[in-house]
Order: structure tokens, then C-alpha cells, then sequence
């Protein structure tokens, strides 16, 4: 193996711990997003009365924050989606230049991908439900 070979083996090897990491970063975002999600939703829910009373800047405040906070998990998604993408380019390029098979580890790459694009499907239909409490809310203030 030459000097250029181990420092390839080596980036691999790097690459394949940053998608072990990646891997275990979504699964816990979409943990406690999904608990959080829940949470916040059935708050709102079981409050609707109390929060329909807030004053206007209060309640503009808490729509935008929360929507925000919403929308943010899906573009985080979006983000791990790009970063798993861009690790198997690299990936791939270093399994090539080493004459191995390019092939080599690309479900599992595509395994992230999916499972973290369904996830962030869930925050898409969270940010749904939320919109729509919204317009119940903003509906009920005359």
C-alpha cells in the first residue's frame, strides 16, 4: 500500500465515522423534533381557548416562532439530506481511486437519505397541522 493509498484509507475511513455520526444525529433530532412536535401541538390544542385570548403582539410572536421552529426541521433534513449526498460523491471518488468497487456501501448512504427525507416528511405534515391550528386561531379574533 503506498503513502497515497493509506491517506485515502484514511479519509474512507474518516468519511465512514461522519456517516455513522450523521446517521445517529438524525435519528435523535427526529426523536425528541417528533416528541417536541407532539407536545407543543397538543398545548396549543388543549389551550386553544387561552391562546385565542392572548394580546396580538404575543400571539403574532408565538405563530412566527413556532413556525419558524417547524419549518427549521425540515430544512435540517434538507441539510443532512446535502451533507449525506456530498460524503458519498467523496465517498465513492476515494472507493474509485483506490480500485475498489464504487459500488461499496451505497445503501447504506441511500438508506440515510431516504429514512431522513421521510422523517422530515412527518415535520411537513407537523407544519401542516400547526398552519392549521394557526388559521383556527387568527380565524376566531375579529
Amino acid at each position: 500500500m503506498s503513502a497515497d493509498n493509506g491517506a485515502l484509507t484514511k479519509v474512507l475511513e474518516s468519511n465512514l465515522q461522519c456517516l455513522s455520526t450523521i446517521a445517529n444525529v438524525c435519528m435523535l433530532w427526529w426523536v425528541s423534533s417528533v416528541v417536541f412536535s407532539g407536545s407543543a401541538l397538543s398545548t396549543v390544542w388543549l389551550n386553544l381557548e387561552k391562546v385565542k385570548a392572548l394580546p396580538w403582539p404575543n400571539l403574532l410572536a408565538a405563530i412566527i416562532f413556532i413556525t419558524t421552529l417547524f419549518a427549521s426541521m425540515i430544512v435540517f433534513g434538507g441539510w443532512m439530506i446535502r451533507t449525506t449526498r456530498k460524503l458519498q460523491a467523496e465517498t465513492t471518488g476515494i472507493l474509485g481511486e483506490l480500485g475498489e468497487k464504487r459500488y461499496f456501501g451505497q445503501p447504506v448512504f441511500r438508506g440515510i437519505v431516504v429514512g431522513v427525507a421521510i422523517g422530515s416528511s412527518n415535520f411537513f405534515i407537523v407544519l401542516v397541522a400547526w398552519l392549521m391550528i394557526c388559521y383556527d386561531i387568527l380565524a376566531g379574533r375579529t
